[in-house]
């Protein structure tokens, strides 16, 4: 339920939060304004600038350091440190996540080791503050069907292994080589990598989902539905996901 990928780029289109779309349809994208990460840990965090609506995101940026020292996560954000930022700016959302608290498991992972002393106590007393703040978590494993029925109400936040990522779009295009290589194919080591990804849309036909990846500039990706599945169940991610609803405040 972290992340540590590689403050925010911003790429400045004048588009709505989301788009409206009708149920049941064979494919849907919403248009997020886009954000770049520009760090090896706020890919949360752009995730988050890309679901919020312009007066949020704007004092966000603006105000950046001053709601990182608030919400007192510094440069190492959890999931449930993104349920608090959308909950700060009146954001509808529902979090689904496997495991309540932190994975003692994760002690021996090489990719937790060095920050679970310094995030435990803090990770933990979030989640139980969650309920009283109104946050919902519910500790759930949910499926593929479930996460395009949600797609079809608005953006979803995830998070992934990114050496599992694939895009289907980056690989099949030759002038995109570089951007594949360096952020969508992840050819490195089968280590786990923590790293959230916005899932924008899907297309039925042909049984993908299209997302947006902080790494990359302002693009749509896409990949198959057996890939996300993949690399969000992911030992690592505890299938740590957000269904974020399209009415903005509550």
């Amino acid at each position: 339920m972290y992340f540590m990928t590689g403050l925010l780029r911003v790429s400045i289109m004048m588009k709505p939060a989301f788009n409206e779309q009708k149920d049941n349809e064979e494919e849907v994208i919403h248009e997020l304004e886009h954000y770049q990460q520009l760090s090896n840990w706020d890919c949360g965090i752009a995730c988050v600038l890309m679901v919020l609506p312009t007066p949020s995101r704007n004092y966000f940026i603006k105000n950046f350091s001053q709601v990182v020292e608030e919400e007192k996560f510094g440069e190492s954000t959890w999931t449930i440190d993104l349920a608090y930022l959308l909950d700060r700016f009146h954001m509808k959302f529902k979090y689904f996540t496997t495991t309540i608290g932190i994975d003692p498991g994760y002690s021996k992972e090489n990719f937790y080791d060095k920050v679970l002393s310094k995030d435990t106590e803090r990770v933990n007393e979030k989640f139980s503050l969650a309920k009283q703040r109104g946050i919902h978590v519910e500790k759930n494993s949910v499926s593929i069907n479930e996460i395009i029925e949600n797609l079809q109400k608005g953006p979803v936040i995830v998070l992934t292994n990114a050496h599992q990522l694939h895009c289907t779009a980056c690989s099949n295009s030759i002038a995109s080589t570089y951007t594949a290589l360096s952020s969508c194919l992840r050819i490195c080591p089968p280590a786990y990598q923590g790293h959230y990804i916005t899932l924008v849309g899907y297309n039925k036909d042909k049984n993908e989902v299209y997302y947006r990846n902080p790494t990359n500039k302002d693009k749509v990706c896409r990949m198959p539905y057996s890939r996300l599945d993949e690399c969000r169940t992911a030992y690592g991610t505890d299938e740590d996901i957000i269904f974020v609803q399209k009415s903005a405040a509550r």
